[in-house]
């Protein structure tokens, strides 16, 4: 009788069950044959259990940490991905088309930073580049003229192998950090530029109005004194009355005050008018429109009169500007007041007419 031991690792218990079977049988009643089967069969079970053991080794080994060689293949894995993901990002770049033209000033930007850097320049840094090159073309040129072609041969692939694994190391080690260095900077310092003039322009938005009336203050002050040139050319004494641009300013900023409450919606209400067909009357009351206009006052263009109340207006005008109001002592004085701050003077009378009511501001003559 053979018992044959099972390498599975399922079988671990088959060697204590067999040694309890074995014990249980008694030396007694035994005889001769039987004893020397019994001691053949203890032999057979110790190899078992040696077999046994090693099994469990065995398993025990496989089961622990990968080897070096398998940690090896791992990282040619991830290199493999890590190429391959490279690649289609460069591809990529390649197909869009709208990115070469920015890309490549940035690429050119970026190496002459880092010839600067090396304190070289493009010829200066690849001839050395072409020495190496040629240094190894003629030592293999060398060996072949000393030794032979064949030791050329036999030593070709060798030594080329070896010398272009080594300047390349080199030249990587040396020059690439220094490039991916002057990169980086490249791309920082157009951010700067990028952010510094976006910081302007955003200014100058902000500063966009305040541009805007200097530039109008400017024109008017310009068209203000050419006008003055003009007139005094013409041997007038008494120039016409323009408001320059400050002096709309000023004007627009006591009556916007005013329009802002909404508690004087009914006092922001006037007419404004000129005496007859005077050319220079009627530019100042249309100028004097425009301001009040801007400023939300409900002014109406060219107002509708009567000719007795038209006749009445002009009658009861003074040189100037005047100002015809039922409420001479709040109304009339502000509007008074406002315009003196403006150089336009003016007087306040009461409408000259009774059917005349609210204010009305009438130009006269100059």
């Amino acid at each position: 009788m053979v018992v044959r031991a099972c390498p599975a690792a399922s079988n671990r218990l088959a060697g204590p069950l067999l040694l309890s079977h074995y014990i249980s049988i008694t030396w007694a009643g035994v005889d001769a044959h039987c004893r020397g089967t019994f001691t053949s069969l203890i032999q057979q079970l110790g190899v078992y259990s040696v077999r046994q053991s090693r099994c469990i080794a065995d398993m025990d080994t496989r089961e622990r940490a990968p080897t070096w060689k398998q940690f090896l293949k791992l990282l040619v894995y991830a290199g493999i991905v890590l190429y391959a993901a490279a690649a289609i990002t460069l591809i990529t770049i390649i197909r869009e088309h709208s990115w070469h033209e920015q890309l490549l000033r940035f690429l050119a930007r970026a190496w002459a930073n880092f010839l600067f850097h090396v304190g070289s320049t493009g010829p200066g840094f690849v001839s050395p580049i072409l020495v190496s090159v040629l240094s190894i073309g003629g030592t293999l040129l060398c060996i072949g003229y000393l030794f032979g072609r064949a030791a050329m041969k036999e030593h070709f692939w060798e030594t080329g192998a070896i010398a272009a694994l080594v300047f390349i190391t080199v030249m990587l080690t040396v020059y690439f950090p220094q490039f991916a260095w002057e990169v980086i900077k490249t791309a920082h310092d157009d951010h700067q530029s990028l952010a510094r003039r976006t910081s302007e322009l955003s200014t100058y938005v902000k500063s966009k109005d305040q541009y805007e009336r200097d530039l109008e203050w400017a024109k008017g002050e310009v068209r203000h004194w050419q006008e003055a040139y003009q007139r005094a050319a013409k041997g007038e004494t008494i120039p016409d009355r323009i408001m320059s641009h400050e002096e709309e300013g000023t004007l627009y900023d006591a009556l916007d005050r005013l329009a802002k409450d909404s508690r004087n919606k009914d006092y922001v209400a006037i007419k404004i008018g000129s005496i007859g067909c005077e050319r220079e009357s009627q530019q100042l009351a249309y100028q004097v429109w425009q301001v009040f206009q801007k400023a939300h006052w409900r002014v109406p263009l060219n107002p509708k009169f009567t000719d007795k109340e038209v006749t009445a207006l002009n009658a009861s005008t003074l040189k100037g500007v005047t100002i015809f109001t039922d409420d001479p002592g709040n109304h009339g004085v502000f509007l008074q007041i406002s315009l003196r701050d403006a150089h336009l003077d003016s007087q306040v009378y009461p409408p000259p007419s009774p059917t005349l009511k609210g204010t009305i501001i009438w130009v006269g003559q100059k």
